[in-house]
């Protein structure tokens, strides 16, 4: 079998660098170069495909960035490992998945969940636009058998929306694979994925802001679990803003490292108004908390917000519907949806593009859980 020559198409949208990238690639994925062979030099194959040295260069400083290949000085280039996962546009699926990383534990079903399924309606919505398919799946990143199933889940789609990594060597794992990602919201970072975030620690740090700036003094903080990235920088948020007022900080006012749901800030206000019952004003680092606060406020024949102010985070339905309807941090939930997708979109289309990190801002929407301080003159 003669073998053919693939051709360098100069007048293309895809670059000449990329073109060369991509044959290589072609060879290792067929085994044509296996792990350890030589790959030709910069000079022969500028010659072979009749392409400058520098797009040449450029393509194998991608791959080298990427691990597939490495360079041994004065020795040449080497194929460092196999591909396991390389599509091109004929190989599509028109699958992408929305992965959420969270503990069996910790989960709800998400149309239980107000935060995920307004970020998972966006994607869905910006996915049908470009004629793709969306999957959905929790995954508890310590887990055998989920992360099985993962990797299954993996081979029949072109992109990943991963939420709330907390996994750095699943991200590394994600990266070598070569499948396009983009990551929503991560604790862990990896070069090469892109990344989406919300500056929380500003949020928070506004929503305490405008309580100190309403004369209150004494606000506790019902926080997520703190060895959660997202949950410590809400608290670094907090901190900061009492500083900025004057106002010293206290452990006593500090509560709710168990988790995220209303149950956890029930129980975490129960004991914040048993140490502190001299307390103004709560902010609670999501919706959920802040609504399982106001339950245990009412339990003990409180007013809100007369007796005590409470603000949350996340601005979701749950947000609106609470009696009275709560002041909270507004998060882009739809904007960061769209924006993954579209990322994601042209990553799948063009696999050389950097790897960018993108931060959206929050806003504060006041409402009537929360009002100014009474001082008596």
């Amino acid at each position: 079998m003669i073998k053919t020559k693939p051709s360098i198409i100069k007048q293309s949208e895809i670059t000449i660098q990329n073109q060369i990238k991509g044959i290589i690639l072609d060879k290792i994925k067929s085994g044509e170069y296996k792990v350890g062979d030589k790959i030709p030099s910069e000079r022969e194959m500028s010659q072979v495909y009749h392409v400058s040295r520098t797009a040449v260069r450029n393509a194998i400083l991608s791959l080298m960035n990427e691990g597939i290949v490495v360079r041994a000085t004065g020795q040449g280039t080497f194929v460092k490992k196999e591909i396991n996962y390389v599509k091109d546009n004929t190989d599509r699926t028109f699958n992408i998945a929305y992965i959420v990383c969270k503990k069996n534990d910790a989960r709800n079903p998400i149309d239980q969940e107000p935060f995920y399924i307004e970020i998972f309606n966006g994607i869905q919505e910006e996915a049908i636009k470009h004629n793709y398919h969306l999957f959905f799946s929790y995954l508890d990143e310590s887990n055998e058998k989920e992360l099985k199933l993962f990797n299954e889940l993996v081979k029949k789609v072109d992109g990943l929306i991963m939420e709330e990594v907390t996994d750095r060597n699943l991200l590394i794992s994600l990266r070598e694979s070569l499948i396009p990602v983009v990551t929503i919201l991560p604790s862990v970072f990896e070069k090469n994925i892109d990344s989406i975030i919300v500056d929380l620690e500003e949020g928070a740090y506004h929503a305490v802001k405008y309580l100190t700036d309403i004369g209150h003094r004494k606000i506790g903080i019902i926080n997520g679990p703190l060895e959660l990235y997202t949950a410590e920088i809400r608290f670094e948020g907090y901190r900061k803003a009492l500083e900025e007022a004057g106002i010293p900080f206290e452990e006593a006012l500090v509560d709710g490292n168990e988790g995220w749901r209303n149950n956890n800030g029930y129980d975490a206000m129960k004991r914040l108004l048993d140490r502190n019952p001299d307390i103004t004003a709560v902010f609670a680092a999501n919706d959920w908390l802040a609504v399982g606060s106001m339950a245990l406020i009412y339990e003990r024949g409180l007013a809100i917000p007369d007796h005590i102010s409470v603000v949350g985070f996340d601005d979701t339905i749950l947000a609106r519907n609470a009696i009275p309807p709560l002041t909270t941090v507004r998060i882009p939930k739809k904007e960061l949806a769209q924006y993954a997708v579209k990322r994601l979109l042209d990553i799948i289309n063009d696999k050389s593009l950097l790897p960018m990190k993108m931060v959206l801002n929050t806003e504060l929407i006041e409402n009537k859980s929360s009002k100014p301080l009474f001082v008596e003159a």
